[in-house]
């Protein structure tokens, strides 16, 4: 391939990139599903193999990428992707950007490491990716055996601290993802290697066919940046996208991946971090409008239509017409144990339900307690607290007092939830509403209530 047919060079290196998503899909179908909906674009004088938005793009320099042998391209491609499954530019916050980057990078370089192992009679999927030009390397990704299995947040540390032993202090606290003035604006061909300390590289990157006309400036589509040279070796880190709900969004896809890793027959690999963040999120297998609207419904007695909420279509003409009754309860009161008998993995589960909870019911009261009530959390209020997860407790364990706080207040749940592993006391006559008891898995009696026990939705290790 010459340097005077550029198209067929990129033609040749996009093709080579398909045939890897390709395998992907059929190795590794965790991987290669999160990889599928991302659009790979090609950006000749990027100056590194590739980089990412973590959104929707991956681009790639097809003269770098065309130095690479087919299972060294991909490792790049896949550690793109890894990028993206941890997202590592969102969770930078206001760290040292150089000192980040890199722990990003000696993180995600760990998870591939498996797939680069060789077994007996077998080849690896991956290679170790390494440039040398005229003598020189000058793409390598960052490895360090020293730092095991830690995540980034625990590289960073050492990182950091070692760049403070040097010298460094100026670059402290520098959060923004250029790097402040830590280095000055180099040329992009100049990039890669591991180099010896920050360097700027202005990155003008094509929007790609799904971008349409218009790109992030606003203009003629082209995405502009100013970002760090951190000395990864294989890639650059673009600024975080300005998208609030890119977590949200990348939780989505992490949970579809794993679904569609299941339908495979669990082929492949899932890193166990990544499982744990969507069992987080997936919470308890409970159907809760189910049971809801099942023992609440004789409480409830409504009927189907109700004038308190007309048809809004038939306002406009100035007609009232009775509107079907919302599916929601007028007041859901949760109480959450906090005891010592209760763990932290299992009030990280309540925290996502209570969430669900909330969205079926007109207002919803949540009441900690342990030995005595801590809090009384109303419903504009409820999404705040659950993101502190501000749980006080960590005592005895008693509910009398969750019940003569209602019986004190005059309240009177159209449903009652308490979340606890019944290991406490209760009144002796039962309540005049209907209650559920969402408990572990290792839990005591009780003498009134529907008992649900709390089993997680179905998750690998």
């Amino acid at each position: 391939m010459t340097a005077a047919d550029p198209a067929a060079l990129t033609a040749r290196e996009r093709e080579r990139l398909v045939l890897l998503r390709l395998q992907m899909l059929e190795a590794h179908p965790f991987w290669g599903f999160l990889l599928l909906p991302m659009e790979l674009v090609p950006a000749p004088g990027l100056g590194v193999p590739m980089t990412c938005d973590l959104v929707g793009r991956i681009w790639f320099d097809p003269e770098c990428t065309s130095r690479l042998r087919i299972r060294q391209l991909g490792y790049v491609l896949l550690h793109q992707v890894c990028h993206v499954a941890y997202a590592t530019l969102v969770r930078q916050g206001n760290r040292n950007a150089w000192c980040w980057h890199r722990a990003s990078d000696y993180a995600v370089n760990r998870v591939l490491e498996p797939l680069c192992a060789t077994g007996p009679g077998q080849l690896p999927l991956y290679e170790l990716p390494t440039i040398t030009v005229g003598g020189e390397t000058r793409f390598e990704p960052l490895r360090d055996p020293r730092f095991g299995g830690r995540p980034a947040e625990a590289i960073y540390e050492i990182l950091l601290d070692e760049m403070l032993q040097e010298g460094g202090a100026g670059r402290e606290g520098d959060s923004d993802v250029d790097g402040g003035e830590a280095g000055e604006a180099g040329e992009a061909g100049e990039a890669g290697g591991k180099g010896d300390g920050p360097r700027m590289v202005e990155l003008t990157l094509p929007p790609g066919q799904r971008m349409g006309e218009k790109g992030e400036d606003g203009g003629d589509g082209q995405v502009r940046q100013r970002v760090l040279d951190h000395g990864g070796g294989i890639d650059y880190h673009l600024a975080p996208p300005a998208d609030e709900h890119v977590q949200e969004r990348m939780m989505e896809r992490l949970m579809d991946a794993y679904d569609r890793w299941e339908a495979s027959g669990k082929r492949g690999d899932v890193p166990l971090a990544l499982a744990r963040a969507v069992k987080a999120a997936r919470g308890f297998e409970v159907n809760w409008r189910r049971l809801f609207f099942r023992l609440a419904e004789p409480v409830l007695g409504r009927d189907e239509l109700s004038l308190s909420r007309p048809h809004k279509r038939y306002l406009a003409a100035d007609l009232l017409v009775a509107g079907p009754v919302e599916d929601k309860l007028p007041l859901l009161v949760v109480s959450v144990d906090t005891s010592g008998s209760i763990g932290s993995d299992f009030l990280d589960h309540v925290a996502a339900e209570l969430e669900r909870l909330a969205d079926l019911t007109e207002e919803c009261l949540l009441i900690v307690c342990d030995a005595k009530v801590h809090d009384v959390v109303p419903t504009q209020k409820l999404s705040t607290f659950l993101k502190e997860r501000r749980f006080a407790g960590g005592g005895g364990t008693s509910h009398l007092p969750v019940f003569d706080y209602l019986k004190e207040k005059h309240l009177t749940p159209t449903l009652f939830v308490g979340i606890t592993d019944l290991f406490s006391e209760f009144p002796a006559k039962r309540p005049n509403f209907p209650v559920i008891w969402l408990v572990t898995e290792s839990h005591g009696d009780v003498p009134f209530g529907h008992v649900v026990v709390a089993k997680p939705r179905p998750f690998p290790g």
